[in-house]
């Protein structure tokens, strides 16, 4: 959190915070995980510690939905800056704000009673929260293509529909592009290792051995 902080005050200081490279780096961003880290443990603790906690679950929910309303209205600030440099200079002033929000919409989350952590948790947000950093990684890439090579096309072929079709096509790739990153690089590494970007190379064929069970 200490990096990241300095780093930010970096930035303001020498008058990158309206950069969006720097803004953009890791460092700036070590806070998100450090906080999210945090608050694993911490929800780990109170569940097998503190168990008598959970009883105040309408609380942590009232919580929670109060750090959606916050992170509702620094999107909205955000938009209204109207993109570019100034709202590159916003995130960089305004991330720790960001961090703590999410942290307490997290941890409250967590700790509040089923129904709320149902709403929360639906089938659609877990899915988005599992290509989230593949999504984050990628969507800025897959953006900056599509205007270099698909936009002016898109417009010559049809200048009514175009702003539409880059939106909604913007939005598709990106999900296709995390979806695909997720799903045959991440998952797979971190269940089988780096071997499971050659498993023709490992032994897929092995038979198993008669005391292993066959499943």
């Amino acid at each position: 959190i200490a990096v990241a902080g300095a780093y930010r005050y970096y930035l303001e200081a020498t008058g990158n915070s309206w950069n969006f490279f720097y803004v953009y780096q890791l460092p700036g961003f070590l806070d998100f995980f450090a906080l999210g880290m945090g608050v694993a443990y911490l929800i780990v603790m109170i569940r097998s510690e503190q168990p008598h906690v959970l009883r105040f679950g309408w609380a942590f929910a009232i919580v929670s939905f109060a750090a959606v309303i916050g992170i509702d209205a620094m999107f909205k600030n955000l938009v209204d800056t109207g993109g570019g440099p100034v709202a590159w200079h916003w995130e960089n002033t305004y991330h720790p704000v960001f961090a703590v929000l999410i942290a307490i919409f997290a941890f409250a989350g967590a700790l509040a009673v089923p129904a709320w952590q149902n709403l929360v948790a639906n089938r659609a947000l877990v899915f988005l929260a599992v290509i989230s950093y593949n999504l984050y990684l990628w969507n800025k890439f897959v953006i900056v293509w599509l205007r270099n090579h698909v936009l002016l096309l898109l417009y010559a072929l049809s200048p009514h529909a175009a702003p539409c079709l880059v939106y909604g096509g913007a939005v598709l790739c990106c999900l296709m592009v995390a979806v695909a990153t997720t799903y045959l690089l991440e998952r797979p590494i971190l269940k089988d290792g780096w071997s499971a970007l050659w498993p023709w190379r490992t032994g897929a064929g092995k038979k198993a051995s008669p005391s292993s069970p066959v499943i």
